[in-house]
């Protein structure tokens, strides 16, 4: 539900010919990154204990930047990869 909501409501820049960019919502990433990391967090000794990886938290593009404007094709691709 919450990527439901990532991807369905964000902020868009644009001018009257385009769209320049778009933002998901602070709020829905914030969210998103807290239950990662609880869910982590809950399964972290499981996984260490089975000589598994535990997984990096997701990042919002490279530096984590949630300012970051990104193109319509780039959220496209990350609406796309969630059906996956």
């Amino acid at each position: 539900m919450e990527l439901k909501k990532l991807l369905s409501k964000f902020q868009v820049l644009h001018n009257i010919m385009e769209v320049k960019g778009i933002l998901p919502k602070e709020c829905h990433l914030n969210s998103i990154s807290k239950k990662i990391s609880a869910l982590r967090a809950e399964v972290k000794d499981y996984l260490v204990a089975k000589w598994l990886a535990v997984p990096k938290p997701s990042l919002w593009g490279k530096d984590n930047d949630l300012t970051e404007w990104w193109s319509i094709n780039d959220f496209e691709i990350l609406s796309a990869w969630k059906h996956f």
